[in-house]
C-alpha cells in the first residue's frame, strides 16, 4: 500500500482529551497527526499464519517546504488506557516531508516475516513543527498500557519524513 502525494499541512492541530479506554491489538488512544509532504497512520491488526510478507510507503515525493504542523495535545484529570499490541495511549507527531505511524500486528505469525517499509517521501523535505502535550491540566493524567510496542505517550517533530514502526 502506497499513502500520500505532496503538500504542505495546516497550521495547527490541537486536541483537548476526555477519558480514553481501549482494547484490541492496534487500538491507539488518541493519535494527533500534522503531516507535510502526506503520509498519515496504518494499523493492521490480524490473526494469518499465512500472511509473513508485509510492505507499505508512507510519504510523497519531491516535495519541498512540506512543513508538518503544530500540535497541542492537553489531559484533563482524566485516565487513558490501552490493551493490545502495538497500541499507545497518546501519539503526538508533526512530520515534515511525510511519513507517519505503522503499526502491524499478526497473532498468528510463526517464524521470519519479510517486511519492506518506507517512511517519508523520496527526494521530499520540511521541518516537523511544535509538539506540545500538556498532562494532567488540573490534576493528574495516568496512562496505562498493556502489550507489546504500547508506549504511554509517543511524541515526535521529525524533518525531512520518518515517524514510528511497530511490528508484533
Amino acid at each position: 500500500a502506497t499513502f500520500g502525494h505532496s503538500a504542505a499541512a495546516a497550521n495547527a492541530v490541537t486536541a483537548q482529551l476526555g477519558a480514553i479506554s481501549t482494547s484490541g491489538d492496534g487500538a491507539i488512544g488518541f493519535l494527533g497527526q500534522g503531516v507535510g509532504g502526506s503520509g498519515g497512520a496504518v494499523v493492521s491488526a490480524f490473526n494469518n499464519s499465512g500472511v509473513t510478507s508485509y510492505g507499505a510507503t508512507l510519504g510523497g515525493s519531491s516535495g519541498s517546504s512540506d512543513n508538518g504542523s503544530n500540535i497541542t495535545v492537553t489531559t484533563y484529570n482524566h485516565a487513558v488506557s490501552t490493551g493490545g499490541a502495538d497500541a499507545p495511549g497518546i501519539v503526538a507527531q508533526s512530520l515534515g516531508g511525510g511519513g507517519g505511524f505503522y503499526s502491524e500486528s499478526n497473532g498468528a505469525a510463526i517464524g521470519t516475516m519479510a517486511v519492506n517499509l518506507t517512511l517519508g517521501g523520496a527526494s521530499g523535505s520540511g521541518y516537523g513543527g511544535g509538539v506540545t502535550l500538556t498532562l494532567g491540566s488540573g490534576g493528574t493524567t495516568p496512562i496505562s498500557t498493556q502489550g507489546a510496542n504500547s508506549v504511554g505517550v509517543l511524541a515526535q517533530s521529525i524533518g525531512d519524513g520518518g515517524g514510528f514502526i511497530g511490528l508484533s
